[in-house]
C-alpha cells in the first residue's frame, strides 16, 4: 500500500486537513550487515553486525533547522564508527549520501559504550522532507574501519498508521490548548 494512501486514510479517520501533517518521522530501525551490499548487490557489511533503535527526522522551519535524534544501540561492531548518514536508493542497491550527520557531528561524541544517543542539527529541511515523503527510497547506514562501504544498514520504514494517529492526537491536544 502506498505511504500516502496510508497517511491519508489516517488523516481522514482523524479528520485532518494535509496543512495539519507533521514534518517530522520516527523509524524503527533494525540495521545488520547482510543489508549492506556491494555494487553489483550481494551483501558487503558486517556479516555478524546489527544495531537496533529509532531515528526521529524532523525538518525544522525551512533552511538548514533539520534535526535527527538517533538512539541506536550496537552488537558485534567495531568501533570507532567513522561515519553515518542517510542515502538515496532502494533496498539492494547504493545510492548517493543525502543527509550526512558525520559532517554535523562526529558518531563517536554521541556514543558511550554501545549505544549511539544524540540529535544532530544543521540538517537540510527540503531534503528531510523527501525522505519524509518516500522513506522506503533512502537507508541509514554507519561505517567503520573494517567495513569502510557500511558496516550495517537499514531501509527506512513506511511510517505506521498508528505512529500517525499518535502524532495526530498530540496536534489536536495541542490546538486544544491554545
Amino acid at each position: 500500500m502506498s505511504h500516502w494512501i496510508k497517511w491519508a486514510a489516517c488523516a481522514a479517520v482523524l479528520g485532518l486537513s494535509t496543512s495539519a501533517w507533521a514534518a517530522s518521522a520516527t523509524y524503527s530501525i533494525s540495521a545488520d550487515g547482510i543489508k549492506e551490499v556491494n555494487a553489483a548487490g550481494a551483501p558487503a557489511g558486517d556479516p555478524d553486525g546489527s544495531a537496533v533503535g529509532t531515528l526521529t527526522l524532523d525538518d525544522g522551519t525551512g533552511g538548514t533547522t533539520g534535526q535527527a535524534i538517533l538512539n541506536i544501540t550496537f552488537a558485534n561492531v567495531d568501533f570507532p564508527i567513522s561515519g553515518y548518514h542517510i542515502h538515496q536508493q532502494v533496498a539492494g542497491k547504493n545510492g548517493s549520501i543525502v543527509l550526512d550527520f558525520q559532517a554535523a557531528k562526529a558518531a563517536e561524541s554521541y556514543r558511550n559504550g554501545n549505544s549511539l544517543n544524540g540529535t544532530v542539527t544543521g540538517l537540510n529541511s527540503a531534503t528531510i522532507d523527501a525522505v519524509l515523503a518516500n522513506p522506503t527510497g533512502f537507508y541509514l547506514n554507519f561505517h567503520n574501519t573494517p567495513f569502510p562501504g557500511g558496516a550495517v544498514r537499514e531501509q527506512l520504514p513506511e511510517p505506521s498508521c498508528l505512529a500517525v494517529l499518535g502524532l495526530g492526537g498530540l496536534l489536536l491536544g495541542r490546538r486544544r490548548r491554545a
